[in-house]
């Protein structure tokens, strides 16, 4: 940049060439009025310096992860497979297979249509990396998978929501989750 600078100045000077004036010109006012010409000034940095700060500022560091392939509408990455413990080694279980979720002291017991599981992961850490398209929290120990639904009820002050496992597995619904798993579930 320092060579392009002093480059551009020296060739400017060396093409620039005075020549005598043949009558004196006088100017008896100035062109614009130093309060003015402050004032353009003023506004002109502070325009310049708007965009070089907007410039300067971080890119969004989950846009890459929003558009990389796989992910999911929201930009999200949901976990493909949940890891169970069996027979002291983990198995990568298809989520399609499970029922629904609940919590198990440190572990979260998983249910398929033939087995119960375990899980190194707690509720919590599960309820986030698992889509909530597909697996909605419905009571602070219990995650269903929706395709598994099979009724909903609703007594006075309790819900419940049957699911799908070898007849019928009767989970509960806290209050605050009601709502949620109606518009989920359609009605």
């Amino acid at each position: 940049m320092g060579g392009a600078i002093s480059g551009m100045h020296y060739t400017a000077m060396a093409a620039l060439t005075f020549r005598p004036a043949e009558f004196a010109v006088v100017y008896d006012s100035l062109a614009i009025a130093p309060p003015l010409l402050a004032v353009i000034i003023a506004v002109a940095t502070f325009i310049y310096f708007i965009f070089a700060l907007l410039s300067a500022l971080p890119d969004d560091a989950n846009w890459a992860r929003r558009r990389a392939p796989g992910l999911s509408s929201d930009g999200h990455d949901y976990i493909k497979k949940l890891p169970i413990s069996q027979n002291k080694k983990v198995t990568l279980l298809e989520l399609a297979q499970v029922i629904h979720l609940q919590a198990d002291g440190h572990y979260t017991a998983v249910y398929t249509s033939q087995d119960r599981h375990l899980c190194n992961l707690s509720v919590s850490d599960l309820e986030t990396k698992l889509d909530p398209r597909m697996f909605i929290r419905v009571h602070r120990s219990h995650i269903v998978n929706i395709q598994y639904a099979k009724s909903f009820e609703r007594q006075t002050d309790q819900a419940t929501i049957v699911v799908d496992r070898n007849g019928e597995t009767r989970i509960p619904v806290s209050r605050d989750k009601v709502q949620a798993l109606r518009t989920m579930l359609g009605i």
